[in-house]
């Protein structure tokens, strides 16, 4: 508990918050007695004096302090365990994937935006749109925390308690804090415990740039999102990486004349499917490597083909440093032998036509 004083330094001044049956319990450090609704009046002018706690409503009040956090910013939250700060463990647009700790970045899944409801704070990660969660609403040690589908529910509302120099213990609705589960370090998970000030329990929250949204569908960001930063990693050769990826997937035949915005809706049955025809295939590579900062486009075409002539045909133009690159992830998948990645209209194993 946090001690708030008024007027003087002296005791019979200072009040300590914490949580009760009811709301919030306010007791005076001199006294140790709490703020009573004489009576339990539900009256207007019912007086209002100290008494010995006994757990009552009339002892419980809705406190509305100043927010610890601004509403609709977004922030990484720190651990005072070390250069660790929490996220979305597992697969990022996945209803129940644990929060965990991980070394200090800003990746979206790293990322959560604070709202408020009343006195309680609700933490929503900007990729999956979902919030953190005590699973099942439990009040056990050890239950699991993790992401959930925002549902209105108190599982979903927590309380910071200032524990000095800017750090705060995040409580549950039911009390409980928000603990590291020992030993800690890189994917450690997040769970409950009753309250005792380990630095397990303490956390800061440091605003951090709002998370940009890649395609405008949170489904597609969520999967690129979890496949840049648990699978295929956005380092080094990330882009070649993300190409042999998505050439890996299997062929399976589909619509030959895409129409519309088709890139985002193939995209994702490319992955759900795991597999597709060239224009998912292409669909899945362009937001990949939109996801890593390229200037990638998908193109609809034709290569030639011995029983037609031309054949219909999708794949992946990337813009870089003034020159026009080719990357076809399908064409990789059937003839592997072939170089399909980055190359220029002149260089490439077959005629391209647009």
């Amino acid at each position: 508990m946090e001690p708030a004083a008024t007027g003087d330094a002296a005791a019979a001044q200072q009040w300590a918050a914490k949580m009760g049956f009811g709301g919030t319990v306010l007791a005076n450090l001199g006294t140790g007695r709490v703020l009573d609704v004489a009576g339990a009046q539900d009256v207007d002018g019912a007086n209002i004096g100290t008494y010995a706690e006994n757990g009552t409503l009339a002892q419980g009040f809705s406190v509305q302090p100043a927010h610890a956090l601004a509403e609709g910013r977004t922030y990484a939250v720190r651990s005072a365990l070390g250069d660790w700060q929490l996220g979305v463990g597992g697969a990022v647009g996945e209803a129940g994937s644990p929060i965990t700790l991980g070394p200090v970045g800003d990746e979206g899944f790293q990322k959560f935006v604070a709202s408020h409801r009343q006195d309680r704070v609700v933490l929503t990660n900007p990729v999956s749109g979902q919030c953190i969660d005590v699973k099942d609403g439990s009040a056990l040690p050890g239950a699991p925390i993790q992401q959930w589908p925002p549902n209105g529910s108190p599982a979903q509302e927590f309380s910071l308690v200032p524990t000095g120099d800017g750090w705060f213990t995040i409580c549950s609705a039911t009390g409980m804090a928000l603990e590291v589960a020992a030993p800690g370090g890189d994917g450690a998970r997040l769970q409950l415990a009753a309250p005792g000030g380990s630095e397990g329990q303490r956390f800061r929250f440091a605003g951090v740039a709002p998370y940009v949204r890649l395609s405008g569908d949170a489904e597609l960001d969520a999967i690129i999102d979890d496949l840049l930063d648990h699978r295929i990693g956005r380092e080094g050769d990330a882009l070649s990486r993300a190409f042999r990826y998505v050439a890996g997937y299997r062929y399976i035949d589909g619509s030959k004349w895409p129409t519309g915005e088709w890139s985002v809706p193939f995209a994702k049955e490319m992955y759900y499917n795991q597999g597709g025809n060239c224009y998912r295939f292409a669909a899945l590579f362009c937001w990949l490597a939109r996801g890593l900062g390229y200037d990638a486009s998908v193109v609809v075409g034709e290569v030639p083909s011995r029983s037609l002539g031309w054949a219909p045909h999708g794949w992946v133009e990337i813009a870089l440093d003034g020159t026009v690159y080719v990357c076809d992830p399908n064409m990789a998948n059937a003839i592997p032998s072939r170089n399909w990645f980055m190359v220029t209209y002149g260089s490439a194993p077959v005629t391209y036509r647009k």
